[in-house]
């Protein structure tokens, strides 16, 4: 996660599931929204990931994933990895821009 976790233990759903949640990932990024059966299955597999895996923290790892989960209750805590991608990226920015705007203000003397 961008340098911002130290440690962590990774756990993935796996075997069938895993391609269960693959599957109907590939299948919402085709569609792109609406109504969506695929949410029960990401749904499903991040409540279990919780409860039998002690996962404490779902990430959301593929971009098109907030539309499962945007505005919906799934029960667990969530981590959408765009936003966290997003939020660094405006920070670093941001950033950027106040070091050039100091720049010009340094190199705004007046000269004799």
């Amino acid at each position: 996660m961008y340098g911002a976790i130290a440690s962590a233990a990774v756990v993935v759903p796996e075997g069938e599931a895993l391609d269960e949640v693959h599957k109907n990932y590939s299948e919402m990024a085709i569609v792109g929204g609406g109504p969506m059966p695929q949410r029960r299955v990401f749904f499903a597999e991040g409540e279990k990931l919780c409860r039998d895996r002690g996962a404490e923290v779902v990430l959301l790892g593929g971009t098109d994933l907030f539309l499962a989960f945007q505005g919906h209750d799934c029960g667990f805590p969530v981590l959408d990895c765009a936003d966290v991608h997003v939020e660094l990226s405006m920070r670093d920015r941001s950033a950027v821009h106040r070091s050039a705007i100091r720049s010009v203000v340094v190199s705004e003397e007046p000269t004799s």
